[in-house]
């Protein structure tokens, strides 16, 4: 509608201002018709722009108010009195501080998150016509459907559970809510960041504590398994042990030659200087001296 105005205002000036002659008398004459180009300018109210990544919702005064057709990116037709509204469908984001929610032991959180959701295409009309910009669907919907959710949730978790073991399952249970929430009025969820999750200083130094306790008693368990498995393996190491040296003796029991072939795995290559005869009690030097030739010789 502004380029309507807009036109009109330049034609009318224009028109009057070409009437002027050189004496500063008025009156109608050829120069006037460039008064025209003004009426040009009010062509673009005919037309409207939806740019990438966006709808353009259509508000016609003469012809009920806002109309249900969603308009796709591009140039679109439209009266000269009517002003298209535009709202972006890429991903938006939001971000909350201040959240709280009380869980089932009775303590208090404070949480701050980044929402991203965005608006459907097909639903753009709905979200139009009940928030009609970004700005109040952030704050008419995102905010107090993101406080809902974490207390819907909170409640049912006591507080070591939501900051400790089942903090993913938490997270998971809001984010299931808030889609739901979103959904109802055209909105799409993306995804839910925790930024920061306070419990106050007291809470945390005992869940810190705990957490300690826990990992002590982990250790402490990891150590007991790790000497019941050593010694484990050592008794297997001796049970096996004594169950070669049993099988190895009744084999020497059931064969003599088996003790001869031990006796040759053990040897080391070196004869014994003596050897002992028989019951005589003779003692043979195999060393080789002298002594042992001439004792010979006699």
């Amino acid at each position: 509608m502004q380029w309507f105005i807009i036109g009109i205002i330049l034609a009318f000036i224009a028109f009057i201002a070409l009437g002027f002659t050189a004496t500063r008398q008025w009156k109608i004459n050829k120069k006037q018709w460039f008064a025209i180009l003004g009426i040009v300018i009010m062509l673009f109210s005919f037309f409207a722009i939806v740019p990438a990544n966006s709808v353009g919702i259509l508000y016609a005064p003469f012809r009920g108010g806002v109309q249900d057709t969603v308009y796709a990116e591009g140039f679109n037709l439209k009266g000269p009195f009517d002003e298209m509204y535009i709202i972006s469908t890429e991903v938006q984001t939001k971000k909350i501080e201040n959240l709280y929610g009380q869980t089932k032991d009775s303590q208090y959180l404070t949480i701050a998150v980044d929402v991203k959701y965005k608006v459907d295409e097909e639903r753009a009309f709905d979200v139009f016509k009940k928030f009609r910009t970004l700005q109040n669907v952030n704050r008419d919907l995102v905010s107090p459907a993101a406080q809902r959710a974490i207390e819907n949730a909170s409640v049912k978790y006591n507080i070591i559970e939501i900051l400790g073991a089942k903090r993913d399952e938490v997270y998971q249970v809001i984010e299931i809510d808030l889609a739901k929430r979103f959904e109802k009025d055209g909105i799409t969820f993306h995804s839910l960041t925790f930024l920061d999750t306070d419990a106050g200083d007291d809470v945390e130094a005992a869940i810190r504590a705990e957490a300690v306790a826990k990992k002590e008693v982990e250790t402490a368990e990891q150590r007991k398994t790790k000497a019941e498995v050593e010694a484990q393996t050592r008794i297997i190491q001796a049970q096996a042990e004594a169950k070669e040296k049993e099988i190895l003796a009744e084999a020497i029991a059931s064969s003599p030659e088996i003790l001869e072939l031990e006796w040759i795995k053990k040897w080391n290559g070196i004869l014994p200087q003596f050897l002992s005869g028989d019951s005589q009690g003779v003692m043979v030097d195999l060393t080789g001296s002298p002594g042992l030739s001439d004792t010979g010789g006699e």
